[in-house]
């Protein structure tokens, strides 16, 4: 066997004395430790050297193509001619190809060969008689000097510069042909002058001449295949009565020559112009789209290749080629042009002159961004082209019609073209666009759920408690037809109203976050039926208003309608969901204030300077009220004179002060134009996210109100007391939270923000005599409050304290201390710690006797299950050979477990016992979803939910998982969890290097694709469930390239992990940073079988690298709700989990969850590593139920 081996001297052959060493690589490298010891593997057979730095240049690049040079092809006969029987061995497998198709060589490329490669250079000196070490050094160095020279001057893969050729060619073509036949219409033209204006076509005007001749022989011939046949007769007509002077034979065939010539040309123009249209085609196909293959051609020849032109702005493309003119205007001050190469676009060339300016100047827009993706795209296709060119064909149709739609989406869908006044109706550019699924900015709570293990998390409304209510149905469409018409006869209903009418009427649960109800007007329902009205209406309905007439005789419903209209085309940029953009816009806001600041203080100068002028006038004209001016009194023209000539001097000022101030006043009227501003929707949301925190967090709200105090029942919010000092809220921002509270069902937490508020309004009221605070009154205070309680103990009381969708106090307000809790009177955090403490062991144990009564039938089905399960686990263990050993110490690991389950309670489902219940699809069902969320809640306060039994065992190392470069520098490791292995990483990524990555990340930041539609991922049994629809958090995806960190991350990784991390066998990295209460329902990582992962050369997500680039002050801790674990993380560090089996199935164990936000930013870097670049390296268990991890995990 035979080995081809390429450095830069030239070109050598050796031979491989062993065959068996190229199949046993992996300690080659120690029989190359010498000259001597490589010489017994390999030996010399041929070597050929380049004959100078042009031979070796031109070998280099033939290498670099997988082509076969001369001096190569030489070398390889002249060896082959000898040893024909023999294998060749070479690096480049398509470099192998090409030596078996040209000389019949079987050739062989592998992995093996590379190490081999390496081996023979590390001794290539020795193994080469005569060649040095500072020889073969300068060799390379000059080679790679001159393949990069000619790399970046002479490469042939520069197709562009063909398309630049050609289309200087085509133009030269063009100004022949013109003079061609130019010349030959006035050289024939002295023989039969008239034939120039019947045929107007050149190609038929030279094609008749060459079939014709000279005019006598028109009469007899042909010209059907050049001529319509009226345009023929004409021809012979006008030939008979020439006024055309004689010529010789001679001079007919040297013209005949000429039209030959004009004929060739176009051929070969059609045919370069073929050559053009494809490599325009293949190059730029979007550009081409947009302005044509001319067009494109020209402006990457005048711009001098297409990534030159990718690097001008939009202005400098569109007048690319109008360079004289637009320095002229310069020069002599005249209006700069308009277009250049651009105007022979279609475009442009179509529409009227008016217009060509606009259209050239979006045409130069879309085309700078067609130029950019056809030169910079890694896949180019046409689809970005295609829908430019449907917009500015749009555009340009809009504008001929006179009708314009305006770029900012505001205002009237269509309206007519206003005159310009130079105020940009720009937007900043949509970041959200760029999402692939519908987004939307309202987040609902709980609706997108597993729909094998997960119930629908529906949404409560009072219509739903109505079949709960022991009343029948009848009666109640009896009682709501009455009240009904009473109210429309404006009498007031004399009966006591039931509670749940009360609730209908005054404040039903509104289902879903974030949606704001509308008032409509109402229809004709059913029976027993009524239309429900949220909490944010008012608190009793109010009789129908007389629509009014506007001042242009619009009525009120339509300017509502308007608005609405016009508040649902506002844009929405999900300002909440990311701290980055909160802080960027209360920056905006600051410098905003201060604008208006100066604002005022100048119209307040100038209200002053105008009132005074307007009482000077007064006194002139008081003065002169009885004069008559017609006899031209002294003394009132002085007093004229003296107002005007004095007092406008001061009033001129003051209006050009003015003036200057209405350039500010602009600014601030485009602000909601420019800048992406909160809507009603960031407001609902921060309104839930606040309520969230108070709701997992467990807050004493009453604390909250009064001094901004956050303290809650468990000992995570008493860690660190300088972090609980909140902002404080006032009356109506109480009020605000607790509707949202109570819409979102959080009823517990909403009474008790309304009750706060209807606090501070007494206390405000008593010392200030303040009656209204915003849109709320005392009244509207107390009759919330009173609603919301009706509300709350009536679900407790047919619901139970919690479920999926809603959560309640243990026990109903007014009972066991309630009543004081609402009406504000705890003040003592202890003292409402004692009362919900004792509340909720009350709640506990009724819960724990309706669990033993109602499930009976599901433990015993677990019980048989468990028996069956262990009598197969024994009959196994007796066919491996166990002995009764075996048994006995299964006997005591159970035994151990129930120790484990009485210590941390009943309660809770963690590890194996939930491995139990899972094949129980009534308790997956039911009851699983519930038991989930609960222990995620209990792990977000930062409770410990496993016995010391499994805690004990956790420690804390330092690995260098195996690798010689950690060996110096091992990382120190936290074990989280030992089933599935789940692993903290300290010290994988600096400081610097973390803030570097979130300042990178910033511009990219956008909101993650919209869950809300069903789909094969979220729909699934075995797909990934994302039960938090709308995740509060903005994030983007980076590639290794793009960062220098993100490099030696994956290489630090890799070494520690001993997996693949590089992008082509992984996902990128997902950039994420959380926004106000930021957080993510449970899930799992995995696709599961039943959908097909984005990229196949990837394959299932096997482990899960998620870096904290900079945790929160408090809450957002990383939680695994059926581990009992949950992780807060530190900056650098990286957490590590293993999310399949051995089986490829996914460990159901690993589902996690985001906790929410309580204080600080949170940024954090998820890497999900694939599994078909591993699963040639990591072990395979025999048994299928084991998790597939590294051996060091």
């Amino acid at each position: 066997m035979l080995v081809l081996f390429e450095t830069a001297a030239g070109f050598a052959i050796f031979k491989l004395l062993d065959e068996k060493k190229l199949q046993q690589v992996d300690n080659l490298f120690q029989d190359f430790q010498t000259p001597a010891q490589a010489s017994k593997v390999v030996q010399l057979q041929e070597f050929k050297k380049f004959v100078d730095s042009a031979e070796a240049l031109q070998a280099g690049v033939a290498l670099n193509e997988g082509k076969i040079c001369k001096p190569l092809k030489k070398l390889l006969k002249k060896v082959f001619a000898e040893e024909a029987h023999e294998q060749l061995v070479v690096w480049d497998a398509k470099l192998g190809n090409s030596i078996k198709e040209k000389l019949g060589v079987q050739c062989v490329s592998n992995t093996n060969v590379s190490e081999l490669m390496r081996c023979i250079k590390s001794q290539v000196e020795g193994l080469i008689p005569g060649l040095q070490e500072k020889e073969l050094s300068a060799m390379a160095l000059g080679l790679g000097h001159n393949l990069a020279r000619y790399k970046l001057k002479f490469s042939p893969d520069k197709v562009d510069t063909m398309i630049v050729q050609a289309i200087n060619l085509l133009d030269d073509i063009d100004k022949e042909l013109n003079n061609y036949t130019m010349r030959s219409r006035e050289w024939y033209g002295w023989h039969f002058p008239e034939l120039s204006k019947i045929v107007t076509d050149n190609q038929a005007y030279v094609r008749t001449v060459l079939r014709m001749g000279t005019r006598d022989k028109a009469v007899v011939t042909d010209f059907s295949e050049i001529l319509p046949e009226e345009v023929e007769q004409k021809v012979k007509e006008a030939a008979e009565v020439s006024m055309g002077t004689e010529i010789s034979e001679e001079d007919i065939l040297n013209i005949s020559c000429l039209c030959e010539q004009v004929l060739e040309l176009t051929d070969y123009r059609a045919q370069l112009y073929e050559y053009l249209t494809n490599r325009m085609g293949a190059i730029a196909p979007n550009l081409t789209i947009l302005v044509g293959e001319l067009v494109g051609a020209r402006l990457i020849a005048h711009a001098g290749s297409l990534m030159n032109l990718a690097k001008h702005p939009a202005s400098t493309i569109q007048i690319l080629g109008a360079e004289k003119a637009l320095f002229r205007a310069l020069k002599e001050r005249h209006s700069t042009p308009k277009y250049g190469l651009l105007y022979h676009a279609q475009l442009v060339s179509n529409t009227s002159s008016k217009n060509k300016g606009k259209i050239s100047r979006m045409l130069a827009a879309k085309a700078a961004l067609a130029c950019r993706y056809d030169a910079l795209g890694e896949e180019t296709t046409t689809d970005m082209g295609i829908q430019n060119r449907a917009k500015l064909t749009s555009r340009m149709s809009m504008l001929e019609d006179g009708f314009t739609r305006r770029i900012s989406g505001k205002g009237k869908s269509m309206a007519r073209a206003e005159k310009y006044l130079g105020n940009s109706e720009t937007k900043e550019y949509k970041i959200a666009a760029d999402s692939t699924m519908e987004s939307s900015s309202k987040r609902k709570f709980g609706q997108v759920t597993d729909s094998s293990t997960e119930p629908e998390a529906k949404k409560i409304k009072v219509e739903m408690i109505e079949d709960e209510v022991a009343v029948t149905s009848a009666a109640v469409g009896e009682k709501i037809k009455k009240k009904k018409k009473k109210k429309q006869q404006g009498t007031e209903a004399e009966a006591k109203v039931e509670v749940k009418e009360e609730l209908e009427e005054e404040c039903p649960v509104a289902s879903g976050s974030g949606e704001k109800k509308k008032k409509k007007k109402k229809k004709p329902q059913q029976e027993g039926q009524q239309e429900g009205v949220s909490m944010e209406t008012e608190v009793q309905q109010q009789p129908e208003e007389t629509p009014v007439e506007g001042p242009q005789g619009e009525t009120g419903g339509e300017k509502k309608k308007k608005k609405k209209n016009k508040n649902k085309n506002k844009p929405r940029h999900a300002l909440h969901a990311s701290w980055t953009h909160i802080n960027q816009l209360r920056q905006s806001e600051t410098k905003v204030v201060a604008q208006m600041k100066t604002v005022i203080e100048s119209l307040g100068d100038l209200s002053i300077v105008l009132q005074g002028y307007v009482s000077s006038w007064e006194e002139v004209e008081e003065g002169g009220e009885d004069l008559r001016w017609e006899e031209g009194d002294p003394a009132a023209a002085f007093s004229l004179l003296r107002h005007i000539g004095l007092g406008w001097t001061t009033v001129d000022q003051a209006l050009h002060q003015a003036q200057r101030t209405l350039h500010g006043i602009d600014e601030l009227a485009r602000r909601a134009d420019e800048e992406p501003l909160p809507n009603s929707d960031d407001v609902a949301a921060s309104a839930e996210a606040v309520t969230h925190l108070a709701h997992v967090y467990d807050f004493n709200t009453t604390l909250l109100a009064q001094s901004g105090l956050v303290q809650g029942l468990h000992q995570y919010l008493h860690q660190d007391p300088s972090l609980h000092q909140y902002h404080a809220l006032s009356v109506s921002d109480l009020a605000h939270l607790g509707l949202a509270a109570v819409n979102k069902g959080f009823f517990s937490v909403g009474v008790e923000f309304l009750g706060a508020a209807r606090t501070r309004a007494v206390h405000s009221h008593t010392h200030t005599h303040r009656n209204t605070w915003g849109e709320y009154t005392l009244k509207k205070l107390e009759d919330l409050l009173s609603t919301a309680m009706k509300v709350h103990n009536h679900v407790l009381e047919m619901r139970g304290p919690r479920s999926l969708n809603h959560a309640t106090a243990p026990t109903p307000y007014g009972n066991h201390g309630g009543g004081d809790l609402v009406s504000g009177g705890v003040s003592d955090g202890e003292e409402w710690r004692k009362q919900r403490m004792q509340g909720e062991s009350r709640s506990q144990n009724i819960q724990k006797k309706k669990a033993k009564e109602g499930h009976v039938m599901m433990e015993d089905n677990i019980q048989c299950e468990e028996e069956e399960r262990k009598e197969r686990r024994i009959h196994k263990s007796n066919r491996k050979g166990e002995k009764h050993m075996g048994v006995k110490k299964r006997e005591e690991h159970v035994a151990k477990e129930e120790e484990n389950k009485k210590e941390v309670g009943v309660d809770v489902v963690l590890g194996n016992e939930y491995l139990k219940r899972h094949g129980n699809k009534t308790w997956m069902v039911d009851e699983r979803p519930l038991v989930e969320r609960l222990q995620m809640e209990r792990l977000c306060r930062g409770e410990e939910l496993r016995p010391s039994s499994v805690t004990s065992k956790l420690v804390c190392r330092y690995m260098n998982g195996g690798s010689a470069w950690l060996l110096l520098a091992p990382f120190k490791v936290e074990q989280v969890a030992l089933d599935p292995s789940i692993t903290l990483v300290y010290g994988v990524l600096g400081r610097e290097e973390a803030a570097h990555m979130r300042v990178k990340a910033v511009p990219h930041l956008h909101q993650p694709f919209n869950n809300n539609k069903p789909t094969r991922r979220h729909t699934s049994t075995t797909a990934t469930d994302h039960t938090n629809t709308n995740p509060t958090l903005k994030h983007t995806w980076m590639r290794e390239e793009e960062a220098v960190p993100l490099q030696q991350l994956g290489r630090r990784l890799h070494h520690l992990l001993g997996v693949a991390i590089t992008d082509d066998n992984s996902e990128p990295y997902m950039v994420a940073d959380y926004g106000l209460g930021g957080s993510y329902d449970s899930h799992r990582d995995t696709h599961g079988p039943s959908r097909t992962p984005p990229r196949a050369t990837v394959g299932e997500r096997m482990a899960t690298v998620l870096t904290f680039l900079q945790p929160p002050a408090q809450g957002g801790l990383t939680v695994f709700p059926w581990v009992g674990a949950g992780v807060g993380g530190v900056a650098g560090a990286a957490l590590v989990w293993w999310n399949l089996l051995a089986s490829h199935e996914h460990d159901f164990l690993t589902r996690h969850a985001a906790c929410p936000v309580l204080r600080g930013y949170k940024w954090i870097m998820t890497k999900w590593v694939g599994y078909r670049g591993q699963w040639r390296s990591l072990p395979c268990p025999a048994d299928p139920s084991r998790k597939v991890t590294r051996p060091s995990h």
